[in-house]
């Protein structure tokens, strides 16, 4: 009995760790990620040039990740932005607006890299603070979204100098 328990077990193993990997894609061009299209192309455009701004002018990486493929159990949304900009950040300070559009989960957010540990946990957590708190007054989550993204370029561009 114990033989054939532990043969199934062994052969159901891989089916649920395959279950809960993850469909990471390869990071965007730019700064947003929205396979989906649920931006829209016009604000797409319009906020991948004015991020890109504080990557070129204040080596500051603002991504925005529009995530379509769910979440793996266990993991929340501000792991995954963390994940992402530890994965896909081209600049020493890095911050990331996860949102999964499906959901109705409110969008995440994450900082980090090498110079996120130069500022102060404590002024940094101000800043991200700061900047959720204006970005979230917004009333629709597309424009949320958006307001979180400048909002964090402009606090971490503030903290930087």
């Amino acid at each position: 009995m114990n033989l054939r328990l532990l043969s199934f077990l062994c052969l159901l193993l891989p089916e649920l760790a395959t279950g809960q990997a993850i469909d990471f894609p390869g990071p965007p061009d730019g700064q947003v990620l929205d396979a989906g299209g649920w931006l829209g192309e016009d604000r797409k455009s319009r906020l991948e040039m004015e991020l890109g701004h504080y990557r070129s002018r204040h080596d500051l990486d603002v991504l925005v990740i529009l995530w379509d493929r769910g979440l793996p159990p266990g993991t929340t949304p501000e792991e995954l932005a963390s994940r992402v900009g530890q994965s896909w950040a081209r600049q020493d300070l890095w911050t990331v607006v996860l949102h999964v559009p499906a959901s109705l989960m409110r969008p995440a957010v994450a900082f980090g890299g090498r110079a996120s540990t130069t500022y102060g946990e404590e002024a940094t957590a101000l800043a991200l603070r700061n900047a959720v708190s204006r970005g979230m007054k917004e009333r629709t989550t597309r424009a949320q979204v958006e307001a979180l993204a400048l909002e964090l370029g402009e606090e971490f561009t503030f903290l930087k100098n």
